[in-house]
């Protein structure tokens, strides 16, 4: 997984247009890639989160940057520290997540990308 995500960070932070993430259970380094990116879950019983302490690992993909901008330093410590997940409900109240959905997250997520694809572009890079 590193190797890919090494790999997908630049061209997530670099691209000109948002990188929208249909997600479901992701943890570890998959979890942290989520946070360069618009995120939709699917309401269910799984779980959502950071949970590299709890095998005595600190986040090394992005995760100990991004979630504290993401969900505030507070939430964003005790998050990393006691490694807990949580249900995409809660992911979603928390801020860990943009939407859960009841229906198919890669439909959202899908909606999502034609809406924003159909929007004129704000600034130029040129």
């Amino acid at each position: 997984m590193q190797g890919f995500l090494r790999q997908a960070w630049p061209l997530c932070e670099s691209n000109p247009k948002p990188v929208i993430a249909a997600i479901r259970n992701v943890f570890a380094g998959a979890f942290e890639f989520t946070l360069s990116a618009i995120s939709v879950c699917e309401d269910g019983d799984y779980l959502i989160g950071c949970r590299r302490s709890n095998l005595g690992l600190v986040p090394g993909a992005g995760g100990t940057q991004r979630l504290p901008r993401t969900i505030g330093t507070a939430r964003a410590l005790m998050h990393i520290l006691m490694g807990d997940a949580c249900q995409p409900e809660e992911a979603a109240r928390l801020g860990l997540v943009h939407e859960s959905v009841s229906g198919k997250a890669l439909d959202r997520a899908m909606e999502i990308a034609c809406r924003l694809a159909f929007r004129p572009r704000i600034g130029s890079r040129h």
